[in-house]
């Protein structure tokens, strides 16, 4: 009774649940939160030096932020997982995120294994939610195993 209602299989968003409308849930509006601290981070970095280097390191360090943002909302878009392991990985990843945020001064430089540590605690844990789906929405098996390679 207690895995019935906790923990429930993520599904494949339908045509009928395209068709209503999706609202975001305050977990994902924190975890877009933590982003814009992200990309607030990589505004500070742009502001003390914004030479072509400058510019140049904000987009090197920009697109793995916004590629490790548009991996989750991707996922939230196709799967609806309203359970306690999704929540659960949503903060562990939020967490990584978090430790990401305090390595982007020094990505580039003396904290650069710092950051791609975090960010490949990110891409893991999407992973982990990818596999999920994978294991328990056949149709969906040859997508999320290539997602994972």
């Amino acid at each position: 009774m207690l895995k019935k209602g906790l923990i429930r299989p993520p599904h494949l968003r339908s045509e009928t649940d395209q068709e209503r409308e999706r609202h975001a849930t305050w977990l994902e509006l924190f975890y877009d939160l933590v982003f814009v601290a992200g990309i607030s981070q990589l505004a500070a970095n742009l502001g003390r030096d914004y030479s072509l280097t400058g510019v140049l390191n904000f987009a090197f360090l920009f697109v793995p932020v916004w590629w490790a943002w548009v991996g989750h909302t991707f996922y939230l878009t196709r799967f609806d997982s309203e359970d306690v392991i999704h929540w659960l990985l949503t903060m562990l990843q939020i967490v990584a995120v978090a430790s990401l945020i305090v390595y982007l001064p020094g990505a580039l430089g003396r904290d650069s294994s710092g950051f791609a540590l975090s960010y490949a605690a990110v891409r893991f844990i999407l992973v982990a939610e990818y596999w999920r789906a994978g294991r328990h929405i056949n149709s969906v098996r040859p997508l999320v195993n290539r997602y994972m390679a």
